[in-house]
């Protein structure tokens, strides 16, 4: 199984998936003029906008809606969110049995009014400028 997911977006969507491309860390590569090459841990957060009209790995990128979900009401629900809200909490039934909790991530010390930056140099360059009053 590969890592890597081949993205070629849509002509009209081509410059804004270029834009997020190299905004990741590392940079996401292309393979040829029109299609990238997409590691598969990244290709699980592109924005939707950025995808829809897209060939994924040779096939047509479907936008899933909440009908794909109706098997699953308690998903369902949770996938009902506000804009500029928190996302909903899933419930336990959306999980297998086996499932085990995720470790919260590390406070690493990267964010500053609710932003997160990449490096430490970046939050204290952010803390000089925004900030003076707490340098």
């Amino acid at each position: 199984m590969t890592d890597i997911i081949r993205v070629q977006p849509a002509p009209e969507q081509r410059q804004a998936f270029a834009r997020w491309a190299v905004r990741q860390t590392p940079k996401i590569r292309t393979v040829d003029p029109t299609t990238f090459a997409v590691p598969a841990h990244l290709f699980a957060i592109a924005p939707e906008a950025i995808l829809t009209g897209a060939q994924v790995d040779g096939h047509p990128y479907i936008t899933p809606t909440l009908e794909d979900f109706e098997d699953f009401p308690e998903l369902a629900e949770a996938l009902k969110a506000v804009p500029g809200e928190p996302l909903p909490d899933v419930p336990a039934s959306a999980y297998p049995p086996d499932s085990v909790p995720l470790d919260p991530p590390p406070d690493d010390g990267l964010d500053c009014c609710g932003r997160t930056f990449k490096s430490p140099r970046a939050v204290a360059a952010h803390r000089r400028h925004v900030h003076p009053e707490e340098s």
